[in-house]
């Protein structure tokens, strides 16, 4: 069982469970009859998109997102040398400051962990959220890669209020979700929380997209344990990424013009990342840099 699926499914636990709780969920993991649709097949590439509630009860979860998500692709990649795509759907509901934000799947990693960072709980105030529209939009808004036999695609739901029935205007979860598992997306629901319209909602999701239901603490279980080194290989992260030199970008005839808009982007990303981000997430990113040649659009 050493193949990618296994790497995925740690990659799920870190983010979804924490590394405490891993060892449990892993011994559960081994039963076939549980054994999602989604990873029974060995796969070169991978695709993942969460889709995240944003509003003011899940500030727990989002902060162990920015925590751990070097976490789940160093653990991807690191052994399987796998292709890795990750996208972003942030939802709130209607009248709050937006209903959703999407970042299409990339290998753009540092891009992915800055959209992360930026994202704050707030929001909602009824019990339900416009889940409909979140998760059309992660499944038909996120830009997937036509379906391949060597490419596994997965979208985690990941929230603590079930769907608002009552906007008609969108289609409804169960719908979409059987969609998806027909463009070859597996819809796997992680519920914060033990609201009972929620769980009742996450599993149908999960059924209709042929993967599973998981129900996690509201703070999302994440337990990041920092280490001595953590701030120095953050330190060296940003001097490495001060180094790059930027190429093969440039948008009309001034290509110089676009290379240091690049730059200084880039720039702003390590400035960003050496002030905000815990000690932890500095050092899986600074990992990431190294197991992950291709993973940092315009580094050289």
């Amino acid at each position: 069982m050493n193949s990618l699926p296994v790497k995925i499914l740690t990659a799920i636990l870190t983010f979804a469970i924490g590394v405490a709780a891993a060892g449990l969920w892993l011994t559960r993991w081994f039963d076939p009859v549980i054994q999602p649709v989604a990873l029974q097949q060995p796969a070169a590439r991978l695709e993942m998109v969460f889709v995240l509630d944003t509003t003011g009860s899940m500030g727990g979860l989002i902060e162990g997102a920015k925590q751990r998500i070097w976490g789940i692709v160093n653990e991807v990649m690191q052994d399987s040398h796998s292709s890795v795509r990750i996208g972003l759907v942030a939802y709130r509901d209607s009248g709050d400051d937006y209903v959703t934000q999407v970042l299409p799947l990339t290998t753009d990693l540092d891009q992915v962990y800055t959209t992360l960072m930026n994202y704050e709980a707030e929001g909602g105030g009824d019990e339900a959220e416009d889940v409909r529209t979140a998760l059309a939009d992660g499944v038909y808004k996120a830009g997937w890669s036509t379906v391949s036999s060597d490419l596994a695609q997965i979208i985690f739901l990941v929230g603590d209020a079930p769907p608002h029935n009552d906007y008609e205007n969108t289609t409804d979860t169960l719908t979409t979700a059987a969609n998806a598992v027909r463009r070859g997306i597996i819809v796997n629901t992680i519920q914060c929380g033990m609201m009972g319209p929620t769980t009742r909602a996450w599993r149908a999701i999960a059924q209709h997209g042929n993967g599973q239901y998981f129900a996690i603490a509201n703070n999302g279980g994440v337990q990041a344990i920092s280490s001595p080194y953590d701030e120095q290989m953050g330190h060296l992260s940003n001097q490495l990424g001060a180094t790059f030199a930027p190429y093969g970008f440039g948008e009309g005839a001034d290509g110089e013009m676009s290379r240091g808009a690049l730059a200084r982007e880039k720039a702003a990303v390590e400035a960003r990342v050496a002030t905000h981000a815990p000690s932890v997430a500095k050092a899986e990113r600074a990992l990431n840099k190294v197991v992950s040649k291709e993973a940092y659009v315009g580094d050289l």
